[in-house]
């Protein structure tokens, strides 16, 4: 499954990926979460990084973090 989030599309595990990006995690802590490849998980955030259309993993939790309030508001 997919979301579109404000005209971005996420597949379910990339969401997940972003959103522990926003809570602090590195790439190691989202290995053990997700049981997981660190592989995977750089594939999955070159992705996202992509869709955002930003170069850090920083501008992503940024974007994550506003996006996910606003959809709460």
């Amino acid at each position: 499954m997919s979301y579109n989030l404000q005209n971005v599309q996420f597949r379910d595990r990339e969401l997940e990926v972003l959103n522990l990006i926003a809570q602090g995690f590195n790439n190691r802590d989202i290995v053990n979460h997700l049981f997981i490849s660190e592989g995977t998980v750089k594939n999955h955030i070159t992705r996202i990084l992509g869709e955002l259309g930003v170069s850090s993993r920083l501008q992503a939790a940024l974007w994550a973090q506003q996006t996910l309030q606003e959809l709460g508001d």
